[in-house]
């Protein structure tokens, strides 16, 4: 589970949470329906990263998938709400999160960053010699 309940305080008004998660009206948050939003963002997660890493990933969770996971959990409520995609707030942000996501799974980018910045790359300062003509040296 790459996202918990309390990490979409603020983001999402919590009476739409409650609306969008309460399958039997009784005005409470249903578990099951919780768990079952979580799984399908976690497949959302695991499904392109799975062709590079092994999955589910352990904690502490990288920050695109810590973030993405609480911004395609927002734009999943909104749709279990019954909200249409081009009126979701978080379809844009979500977007870019499975493209993002797309991207490490096909390798194009890293999950995390790997590797420290090198060392600034030298300089070549040539000049013509005292000699003469560089053929008459090798001639």
């Amino acid at each position: 589970m790459y996202v918990e309940l309390k990490q979409l305080d603020g983001l999402i008004p919590h009476n739409l949470i409650v609306e969008a998660l309460d399958d039997n009206k009784d005005g409470e948050i249903d578990e099951a329906a919780w768990n079952a939003v979580v799984a399908a963002v976690d497949a959302s997660i695991d499904g392109p990263l799975s062709a590079r890493y092994a999955v589910p990933l352990a904690l502490p969770f990288p920050p695109v998938v810590r973030d993405g996971s609480i911004i395609l959990t927002c734009e999943a409520l909104y749709l279990r709400r019954g909200v249409i995609p081009e009126q979701n707030p978080f379809l844009s942000r979500a977007n870019a999160i499975r493209a993002r996501l797309d991207k490490i799974g096909s390798g194009e980018i890293a999950l995390t960053p790997t590797s420290v910045k090198g060392s600034p790359s030298g300089a070549v300062i040539c000049e013509p010699t005292r000699l003469g003509p560089v053929d008459r040296l090798l001639g």
